[in-house]
């Protein structure tokens, strides 16, 4: 029972705070692997529910852009030349499926993981518009996983 209490109070906390600033929900997207595993082994029905914790912190990311969106605050898709190669990597990692010996299973894992790098690499990122924000990102972090 207080490991479903954490739980629900850590995503509370977590889309509060986006709701707020919204560069807290580089948080969600930082700490939910962890909380993910956390949640697995302390709380029965996310065990049994495994994509939850995804959804959940993957949609306090969502609601972090969008309210940047919305607060006429912006959104910019590349946070520079470091985010730009990071892509670039992704995208030649990709394209080398085509070449791989064992495209099946590569192709498999792709898409496996394929949310997970749209999360981290797109809207993550999108969050974080200054030194402000990058701040107020990694406190969140901090206070939530660490």
């Amino acid at each position: 029972m207080l490991g479903a209490l954490v739980y629900i109070g850590v995503f509370g906390l977590l889309t509060v705070g986006t709701l707020r600033k919204p560069a807290v929900g580089l948080a969600a997207a930082l700490c939910m692997f962890v909380i993910e595993q956390w949640g697995q082994t302390k709380v029965a029905f996310v065990a049994s529910h495994g994509s939850l914790t995804n959804y959940l912190f993957g949609s306090v990311v969502l609601l972090g852009v969008v309210s940047q969106f919305l607060r006429g605050r912006g959104i910019r898709p590349l946070n520079g030349p470091v985010h730009a190669c990071v892509i670039l990597l992704y995208l030649y990692s990709a394209a080398s499926l085509t070449w791989t010996p064992a495209s099946a299973p590569a192709i498999e894992e792709w898409d496996h993981n394929l949310p997970y790098a749209l999360l981290l690499l797109v809207l993550a990122p999108m969050l974080v518009r200054n030194i402000d924000d990058a701040r107020d990102g990694l406190v969140a972090t901090r206070a939530v996983g660490g």
